[in-house]
């Protein structure tokens, strides 16, 4: 796949929720499965200061998705805020239908992270990414 047919995903991370785990580790899921030269992982934290400055690089690729967990869609408006566009919006709680928690340790026996986060919502996630990515 040439540099202009490449994806690039812009996940948000937001760690402090079950939504966020899962769009991270989905993310890297999906990548590692359709191989780099389809799709890479875009930095969020540097589009506040160096956005505008992307924009020659961001017209070299086919498709810029955007992955956020919950409906406060930071992923997509840091790419906005930047000035730059979305080909494509993934929202787990709205597209999987995924519950967004907080990850609080409440017992003893919900330190594990794992307890928190179900490996239906990372392959949900990870196969809406995937398509993202090889829709034409």
């Amino acid at each position: 796949m040439a540099e202009e047919e490449k994806a690039v995903i812009y996940p948000c991370f937001g760690g402090s929720s079950s939504a966020g785990v899962v769009t991270a580790l989905a993310t890297i899921e999906a990548v590692k499965e359709v191989g780099l030269d389809k799709a890479s992982i875009g930095c969020l934290a540097i589009l506040p200061t160096y956005g505008e400055g992307m924009r020659p690089q961001m017209g070299k690729v086919a498709k810029v998705i955007t992955v956020d967990g919950c409906p406060m869609g930071c992923a997509m408006k840091t790419l906005g805020d930047a000035g730059l566009k979305t080909t494509r919006n993934i929202l787990l709680t709205r597209d999987i239908g995924m519950d967004n928690k907080p990850l609080e340790v409440q017992t003893e026996s919900q330190k594990d992270l794992m307890h928190h986060i179900s490996a239906e919502d990372i392959r949900k996630a990870k196969d809406i990414i995937i398509k993202a990515v090889l829709e034409q």
